[in-house]
C-alpha cells in the first residue's frame, strides 16, 4: 500500500497496530466472513479505507472535533450548506417534493437547526424538535440572526403536539442513538401526511467511526477507526486505561447498544409498513467536504449489494421512505 509523505509517524505506527487489530475484529465477526481466504480481503481494504479516515481526522485545520462542535455559528453553517448541496438535490430528483410556502418541514433531532434553513430560505414552514434544552435556545438565536422563521421546541418526539401533519420529516443522525426505533418509526407515521417523505441518514455501525468515537477526549481514540468494532470487554478497558472518563465510557456503550445496520434499517422498514423510494450510501460523508475538503463519494454498486460487508465502508446511509401502499402490501 503507498504511503503519502504528509502522513504523520503517529499514523504509521498506529496502523500496524490496527491491522493487527483488524484481523482480530474480523476473526470475531465470522457472520462477516464467508471463507478463510477472505479475511485477507477485508483487511487489507478496511486498512486502506480506515488509514484515509486517519488522515482526515487530523484535518480539522487545528481544531479538534470538540472545539468545532462548539462553534455554534460554524457548526449551524456547515449544516445548512451540506443540506442546500445535497440534501434538497436528493429529494428533487427522486421525490415529487416542492418547496414552498405551505410545505411543512419536521426535523427531530435537529441540534442547531442548521438543516432546517434552506428550507426556511425557501419559505417552508420548518419545526424542529429536540430533547436538549441548549441546542434548542442555540437553534431560535441563529435563526433570529439569519432573520429565518421557524418554530423549535424541547421535548420528546412522543411527547410533541404538532398542529398538522408534515409534508417532510427528517431525522438525520439521529436514529442510531434511539433505543425504541419501531416506537420511533410508529411516531413519525403519524406525524406524516398521506403522501409525505421521510428522509433518514445515519452511519451505519461497521463504518470507520460508527461508534462516534471521533467525540472522545482522548487523541488516540478520537483518531482510531473501528475501534469500537472491539469485543466490548476490550474496548471498555482499552477506554479506561487511556483515561476515558465515565461519562464518556457510558455514551461509546449506549451507541454499542443503539447501533444502525443498513440490513436493520430496511428490515425495521419493512416490519413498520414503509416503502424505501431510494436509497443512497455514502463512501464519503456529504458533510466532508466542508469539515475536511473531500469530495462525497458513493458507494460503489458492486459493494452496497453486499449485505454486512458494504456497512464497512457507508460513512453515511440516506434513506428516502413513504407510507407503503395498500395495493403495494
Amino acid at each position: 500500500m503507498h504511503v503519502c509523505a504528509e502522513i504523520s509517524p503517529f499514523h504509521r505506527d498506529f496502523l500496524w497496530l490496527f491491522t493487527m487489530c483488524n484481523i482480530f475484529v474480523i476473526a470475531c465477526n465470522r457472520n462477516v466472513i464467508l471463507c478463510n481466504k477472505s479475511v485477507i480481503f477485508h483487511t487489507r481494504l478496511l486498512t486502506i479505507n480506515a488509514y484515509n479516515f486517519a488522515r482526515v481526522n487530523t484535518s480539522l485545520k487545528g481544531k479538534t472535533m470538540q472545539e468545532r462542535h462548539t462553534d455554534y455559528a460554524r457548526y449551524f453553517r456547515e449544516s445548512e450548506e451540506s443540506c442546500e448541496k445535497y440534501y434538497l438535490s436528493y429529494l428533487k430528483e427522486y421525490t415529487s417534493l416542492i418547496l414552498k410556502y405551505d410545505t411543512r418541514v419536521l426535523e427531530v433531532g435537529c441540534g442547531l437547526g442548521g438543516n432546517l434553513a434552506p428550507f426556511a430560505r425557501k419559505g417552508c414552514d420548518v419545526s424542529g424538535v429536540d430533547i436538549d434544552p441548549q441546542s434548542i435556545d442555540k437553534a431560535k438565536d441563529l435563526f433570529d440572526k439569519c432573520g429565518l422563521n421557524g418554530t423549535f421546541t424541547c421535548c420528546d418526539i412522543h411527547d410533541y403536539k404538532a398542529d398538522c401533519a408534515f409534508q417532510l420529516i427528517m431525522l438525520h443522525d439521529a436514529i442510531e442513538h434511539i433505543k425504541e426505533k419501531k416506537c420511533l418509526m410508529a411516531r413519525l407515521r403519524e406525524l406524516l401526511t398521506e403522501d409525505g417523505v421521510l428522509y433518514i441518514a445515519f452511519p451505519a455501525w461497521c463504518m470507520p467511526f460508527g461508534g462516534h468515537q471521533q467525540v472522545a477526549r482522548t487523541k488516540f481514540v478520537s483518531r482510531f477507526p473501528f475501534i469500537h468494532l472491539l469485543p466490548k470487554g476490550l474496548f471498555v478497558w482499552l477506554l479506561r486505561r487511556l483515561g476515558e472518563p465515565k461519562v464518556v465510557v457510558q455514551d461509546f456503550l449506549n451507541i454499542r447498544q443503539t447501533r444502525m445496520s443498513v440490513q436493520a434499517f430496511e428490515e425495521l422498514c419493512n416490519d413498520m409498513g414503509l416503502e424505501i423510494i431510494h436509497r443512497r450510501l455514502y463512501l464519503i460523508n456529504p458533510h466532508y467536504e466542508i469539515k475536511f475538503g473531500m469530495k462525497p463519494r458513493t458507494l460503489w454498486r458492486a459493494i452496497s449489494a453486499i449485505p454486512y460487508f458494504r456497512d464497512f465502508f457507508s460513512t453515511s446511509c440516506h434513506y428516502l421512505v413513504r407510507e407503503r401502499k395498500k395495493n403495494d402490501s
